[in-house]
């Protein structure tokens, strides 16, 4: 059985974590490790461009990249979604 897409990093995490932080009654928990199978870690590449990749992209040499995550993320109209990313964008943002 495969449990795991491979390179979905997103579904590994949600798969060992998932809500469980955000529980109430839950006072305090702390993930302290976690052993990687070589299967899964040899499933991830590595950054296709890396930060000098990224930089030269969005020609940003030597200040911090700055980026934001448009929120909600479901429920926004094609059209408002577009509108909060151009403000963003407009604002200072390298990515959105």
């Amino acid at each position: 059985m495969k449990l795991f897409e491979p390179g979905n990093m997103a579904e590994i995490l949600s798969s060992i974590a998932g809500n469980i932080f955000g529980m109430k009654m839950l006072r305090n928990l702390k993930l302290l490790g976690i052993d990687w199978p070589d299967k899964i870690i040899k499933s991830f590449k590595g950054p296709k461009y890396g930060i000098p990749g990224v930089r030269k992209l969005l020609k940003v040499k030597k200040r911090p990249l700055v980026g934001t995550i448009i929120k909600p993320k479901l429920g926004l109209s094609y059209k408002k979604h577009a509108n909060v990313a151009y403000q963003a964008w407009m604002g200072g943002c390298d990515i959105v």
